[in-house]
């Protein structure tokens, strides 16, 4: 789980290094006998919030040939990049309080847990199958990082979407 968990902080890092909205990839891991589904997008500043954030968001779904579900099978990732003079700098440094609003109910469920590094803070949500399901076909996706208001934008519905219904086309 430390492996892929760290896999994924770097892929977040270097998905805030480019401009847009998101893409999405589907790769079979012949060695891990393993089927990925995933979205990399980094978040324009949400509008009509007193305090916006943005975050890198990657949505991912893996399918494991051996029919053995793992924690790390079904995850959002949300990475915000601190930079030096940010308002938000050590904003989220041992800060671990995630809400989430999914058509603006709250969300109970899924397994939280955050990584703090020198430039960036990591927000992870591992999910079960049907969790994830309830995420992608919300109409909405809000959150609260440590006391900081945020939505999912259209694109990044879009994405989650993506992900969702190419998993379930390939592993009914």
């Amino acid at each position: 789980m430390k492996k892929l968990a760290i896999s994924f902080l770097a892929t977040l890092i270097a998905a805030q290094s480019y401009a847009g909205y998101g893409k999405f990839e589907h790769k079979q891991d012949r060695f891990e006998e393993s089927d990925e589904y995933k979205w990399i997008g980094l978040d324009m500043i949400p509008s009509g919030y007193s305090n916006p954030i943005s975050f890198a968001k990657i949505f991912y779904m893996r399918h494991n040939n051996d029919g053995k579900a793992r924690i790390t099978d079904y995850n959002i990732y949300l990475s915000y990049r601190n930079t030096l003079g940010s308002l938000d700098y050590n904003s989220y440094h041992n800060c671990g309080d995630v809400k989430w609003l999914l058509d603006g109910k709250l969300f109970k469920g899924g397994e939280s847990n955050n990584k703090d590094e020198v430039n960036s803070n990591v927000f992870f949500l591992f999910l079960s199958k049907d969790e994830f399901a309830r995420f992608a076909n919300a109409s909405t996706i809000e959150y609260r990082i440590c006391g900081k208001d945020g939505k999912f934008d259209k694109y990044e519905m879009e994405g989650i979407k993506q992900v969702y219904s190419e998993y379930i086309k390939n592993h009914p």
